[in-house]
């Protein structure tokens, strides 16, 4: 009779995760989104489990809160129609950026940190079952796991949901690129852990370099853009 639930080995399998959770400490995430911050601040990472499962962006339906608004208009007198009031350009804030560029940064900012969190969280995963494949028959180990690859999962949809201006369509078509890839590095991932299947985890971080090396390019055509 055949082994239904076959012990993981020491081995290939072993050294893959190894190199996967190496592939995955690279921190590539926080230097894009924090090309999208002001004053070089670093966006939200690291987050414990609980709150990557419990807190995954939603496409919000409100439109975004509108900035500098005037004064209310003292209508106790009459408003004088000799003069135009000069009123700032509806697609623009103070400082001169427009509401679509507004949009897309806090989108980039936002998807790089759930990024970080999933893939942050997915290397922990992956260097202790490197250490202790065993790991992979637990159920708190793989419910864990499972966890930190929805994360990524939901960012690559989010990836693909950006509109992005004129200027960044490039840059959105290298993480186009990356989302692809670590869909696929996702789904590998779990049928190798799931079917203890060394070949799949070497497809996975296959998967994983190659995604890396997209962000990498997407980082690069951001770091021109923003050059003077």
């Amino acid at each position: 009779m055949a082994n239904e639930n076959p012990k993981p080995k020491r081995g290939r399998g072993r050294t893959i995760l190894i190199i996967i959770a190496a592939l995955l400490a690279c921190g590539i995430f926080g230097a894009i989104g924090s090309l999208f911050t002001d004053n070089g601040e670093k966006p939200e990472t690291g987050r414990p489990a609980d709150v990557v499962a419990t807190e995954l962006p939603a496409e919000s339906t409100e439109p975004p809160a509108p900035t500098n608004a005037p004064a209310p208009t003292d209508t106790s007198e009459p408003i004088s129609t000799a003069r135009p009031v000069a009123t700032a350009a509806p697609t623009e804030d103070a400082a001169g950026e427009s509401a679509e560029m507004s949009a897309f940064r806090a989108a980039i900012v936002e998807i790089s940190g759930l990024y970080k969190g999933g893939l942050d969280g997915l290397a922990a995963q992956s260097s202790a079952a490197g250490s202790t494949p065993a790991l992979m028959l637990d159920d708190e180990w793989k419910s864990t796991t499972a966890i930190y690859l929805g994360a990524i999962r939901a960012a690559n949809d989010l990836v693909r949901g950006l509109d992005p201006p004129e200027q960044f369509r490039e840059v959105h078509g290298e993480l186009l690129v990356a989302a692809e890839h670590f869909d696929t590095m996702t789904t590998l991932y779990a049928e190798g852990v799931d079917e203890i299947s060394a070949g799949k985890l070497d497809g996975a971080a296959e998967s994983l370099q190659l995604g890396n090396e997209a962000i990498q390019r997407a980082t690069v055509l951001m770091n021109a853009l923003n050059s003077p």
